[in-house]
């Protein structure tokens, strides 16, 4: 087993047990959003930013990290704050087409796989491993691409009395390093199901479904995005117990529409989903009313503790994580972050009641190739 699966090991074990008004920049939805990082001032910048529903996606102490449109842009500079767009690596970037062929792949991969190699490695774990796995395409993303769930359990067809666990990855397209962990997860689950005692007991007693890549549209753009096809921000379009609370898929983004649908069927008692972009396990609440007022109780779930200690279990088995300079333990509350709008886990746990947890895996968006195995 590679180190790197260690913790998300840690993780799947734990299933076995258990308004304000401002003037904000104009509409501009004719343009894509971009990075941006913006220098931070003092409290009432956030305030101002949320307000005027700038797209806020990490916080620190050096600075804000935002996705703005080029008049949202300028509406920030206008405001005397210091913003600079942050340019795509090289590692955003899919090779040209004549040098990237598909091919088998290897584990631990080393390599980013195209949305193909994707499709090919699930199709591949489900002929080979029939006794243990079932692939299931739950929808079609804009561009008519498959949303892939894999199946994990010793008798894939019977329904047991187990509990069912799910982990889904890069909702958002250019976080990528989730799909290698999705994808090298489930090797080692079936590769080892049977000589492997702590991998057999999981594949046995638990119904795992891994989701490697939910938003395979903007994974697959060249550079990559965080978008779906239609410029949306999939974790920003679930419902949401503050601003948005009937959970109807109707009018939402078709990869969302998907996973709304599939969970309904479903029993999930834990989740998590896969991120990039900082090195933390956030969990809810993500939003509250009392968002504004420090610490209020309300941005916590009554699950509190679950959800400390479901969160603790993967950060410790992480030690850049846990030895955060920014999250104690390596671990937060989501509102004690930033505020989210629309996030899915709020949603799991509101409305599927499933303990779900976020899970940003890398400070940078698309690790280089040197770093994966």
């Amino acid at each position: 087993m590679t180190p790197a699966l260690r913790p998300a090991l840690a993780l799947l074990l734990i299933a076995l047990g258990w308004s304000l008004s401002w003037a904000g920049p104009p509409p501009d939805a004719s343009t894509e959003r971009r990075a941006a990082h913006l220098v931070r001032t003092d409290s009432k910048q956030m305030v101002t930013l949320y307000a005027a529903r700038i797209l806020i996606d990490s916080v620190t102490p050096e600075g804000i990290r935002v996705w703005v449109s080029d008049k949202e842009f300028e509406w920030v500079r206008s405001r005397g704050w210091d913003i600079r767009f942050i340019s795509p690596t090289a590692e955003d970037y899919w090779p040209e087409e004549e040098t990237k062929a598909e091919k088998g792949l290897t584990y631990p991969l080393t390599t980013y796989p195209t949305f193909d190699e994707i499709t090919a490695a699930l199709e591949d774990f489900a002929s080979t491993y029939p006794s243990l796995c079932r692939l299931v395409s739950i929808g079609k993303s804009v561009q008519n691409r498959d949303l892939w769930f894999l199946k994990i359990t010793d008798n894939p067809d019977l329904e047991e009395d187990e509990p069912e666990f799910k982990y889904i990855s890069t909702m958002h397209g250019n976080e990528t390093l989730g799909v290698i962990l999705c994808l090298n997860l489930i090797h080692d689950l079936l590769a080892g199901h049977g000589t492997d005692p702590r991998l057999t007991s999981l594949v046995d007693e638990t119904e795992i479904w891994i989701m490697p890549l939910m938003n395979p549209d903007g994974y697959s753009r060249s550079p990559r995005s965080r978008f779906n096809s239609q410029g949306i921000d999939l974790n920003r379009n679930f419902p949401d117990r503050v601003e948005d609370d009937a959970n109807d898929p109707t009018g939402r983004a078709p990869e969302v529409r998907a996973v709304m649908n599939f969970c309904a069927v479903h029993s999930f008692v834990l989740s998590a989903n896969f991120h990039t972009g900082a090195l933390v396990v956030n969990y809810p609440y993500d939003n509250s009313e009392f968002a504004h007022i420090q610490n209020h109780p309300d941005w916590y779930t009554p699950d509190n503790d679950v959800f400390v200690d479901a969160s603790l279990a993967y950060s410790s088995n992480n030690p850049p994580m846990y030895a955060s300079p920014y999250f104690t333990n390596g671990i937060t509350n989501g509102i004690a972050w930033y505020t989210l709008v629309g996030g899915m886990q709020d949603w799991n746990y509101v409305w599927m009641g499933c303990n779900e947890v976020t899970i940003e895996v890398s400070d940078i968006f698309s690790p280089s190739t040197s770093a994966l195995g």
